[in-house]
């Protein structure tokens, strides 16, 4: 995990990566990486969609 101002509007966002079998050999070779972006709010933690989206645009466009 860690933190970053995903959305660019000056407050970090939460960043947890996820790791998820994508192939059937049970390899790492075969896993996709997932990253999930939570906006800080009162009671913890909420998903922030848009900056989500953009973080896998991003893995997805580096990946070929």
């Amino acid at each position: 995990m860690w933190i970053q101002d995903v959305d660019g509007d000056g407050a970090d966002e939460l960043i947890v990566p996820e790791s998820v079998q994508a192939g059937s050999h049970g390899s790492n070779s075969n896993d996709a990486i997932l990253l999930t972006a939570y906006d800080r709010v009162t009671q913890g933690f909420m998903l922030n969609v848009e900056s989500t989206l953009a973080l896998r645009t991003l893995i997805g466009d580096a990946g070929g």
